[in-house]
């Protein structure tokens, strides 16, 4: 969120980070729900899906490849054109231009009214509401198929929980930090830690972090120690 400061000052962004980051740390950051609607960011379907060895994510207009699908959905938005800073906020600026002046001018240079953006927007997509969606097409005689990567589940608990790692949505809080998650598994696991973190069945050799699962060691190896 935007920090306070002097009268004057410029303003500050503000981040809460879900995880742990070493100094000097990239961060990548993505839009919310209300921001991706306001832009008219595209969403990803079954033919975005690639079903040949190499990146699992295709364009279908120029057959570029990504290892992630928010690369390919900015690609989308920019019409095929290499990524560049200056012209991808330039875009930003021009969509949300089209459905609230106030929002493109909150961006453009030089001093900008204050924005209120409650209440949402009603084209904003609910979540929940698309998780839902996605859940019921991929019904079928087989099970439940995910319509993003084709992925079947004989249970439809199964795909809605799976869809969450499409979609990001993870609507389940840690009572003790307020970490997000998708997965209740994974936040079982994760407030386990809090209780008793000496009984953490995997510990960084390096730094002593207790850590639920083996792939997170290793997550956290490479994120702060290689």
């Amino acid at each position: 969120m935007a920090g306070g400061g002097a009268p004057g000052d410029a303003p500050r962004l503000q981040l809460r980070l879900a995880a742990d980051a070493a100094p000097l740390h990239e961060l990548r950051l993505w839009f919310d729900e209300r921001a991706l609607a306001l832009l008219d960011m595209p969403f990803l379907t079954l033919r975005n899906i690639a079903r040949t060895p190499g990146p699992s994510y295709a364009c279908h207009e120029c057959g570029a490849r990504f290892d992630q699908p928010n690369p390919l959905k900015t690609h989308l938005f920019l019409a095929c054109a290499a990524f560049e800073p200056t012209a991808f906020w330039l875009r930003c600026v021009e969509r949300l231009r089209s459905h609230a002046p106030d929002a493109a001018s909150a961006l453009a240079p030089g001093p900008a009214p204050a924005l209120a953006l409650d209440p949402a927007p009603a084209l904003a997509p609910d979540p929940a509401r698309l998780e839902a969606l996605a859940a019921a097409w991929g019904r079928s005689r087989d099970g439940h198929v995910c319509v993003y990567c084709g992925k079947l589940y004989s249970r439809k608990y199964g795909l809605k929980i799976h869809i969450r790692t499409h979609t990001g949505y993870k609507p389940l809080r840690c009572r003790h930090c307020l970490r997000a998650f998708g997965d209740p598994s994974n936040l079982n696991k994760h407030v386990r830690l809090h209780a008793a973190p000496a009984a953490a069945p995997h510990a960084c050799a390096l730094c002593r972090k207790p850590l639920a699962r083996r792939r997170d060691l290793l997550r956290h190896l490479r994120a702060h120690h290689a």
